[in-house]
């Protein structure tokens, strides 16, 4: 697994100035004051480099060729997700990095608990992104892998529709819902918020198995 996240690294260094784009755009965003935003914006591009790593390996036969060396398909797996987390653990450690800078310069010291939960949506959104497309694009590959992923888009868009109509008819109150959320706290949130994310790399990780397991190469 170390050989593939060091051939995954230094892939990466074919995309430098992509990179450097990126992260100027977020720290301009961040000194301009949207901090949550920056990091939203870092914690997607974490998600997306590292399935397009994938699209890489997929060129020329390179996953066959991978799969000649003493490299096991549950290793690949774990590799990827590995991959997406520790870029998406360098995005969210820069960030804190620059965020603290600018609340010392600006006299505005941020509390534990206000780090955590301006760290957690970023976490939980690059956790989500990874697990519905890592397994689309091993299934389907780059080309097919586009459209399945905006069928799973729509069905997405079309069960939150349907989800929101049906708490109408139900008459669900959101207000009291968030109302409830609210009361939990914070770290009641971050955690649960966590756990979330943890859930969801599980569950996708254990799909990821089953496709690579079925997959011919």
């Amino acid at each position: 697994m170390k050989g593939l996240l060091i051939k995954d690294f230094k892939l990466l260094k074919n995309q430098k100035s992509f990179l450097a784009i990126v992260a100027a755009v977020c720290a301009f965003v961040m000194i301009k004051g949207s901090e949550s935003y920056a990091l939203f914006y870092g914690a997607a591009m974490a998600a997306m480099l590292s399935v397009n790593s994938i699209g890489y390996d997929e060129e020329n036969n390179g996953m066959g060729f991978l799969f000649t060396l003493p490299v096991s398909r549950r290793d690949y797996v774990l590799e990827k997700y590995g991959f997406g987390l520790l870029l998406l653990g360098i995005v969210l450690a820069a960030g804190s990095v620059l965020s603290a800078g600018i609340s010392a310069v600006q006299e505005q010291p941020m509390e534990a608990v206000e780090w955590a939960v301006m760290l957690i949506g970023p976490l939980v959104t690059s956790a989500a992104m990874q697990s519905f497309m890592i397994p689309v694009q091993l299934k389907f590959g780059t080309a097919k892998g586009r459209t399945a992923l905006l069928v799973v888009f729509l069905l997405v868009v079309g069960i939150s529709y349907g989800a929101v109509k049906m708490a109408e008819i139900l008459h669900i109150d959101y207000a009291e819902i968030m109302q409830t959320i609210e009361q939990a706290g914070d770290a009641a949130v971050v955690t649960g918020l966590c756990l979330l994310a943890a859930a969801m790399m599980g569950i996708s990780c254990a799909v990821s198995f089953a496709i690579m397991k079925k997959k011919q190469f």
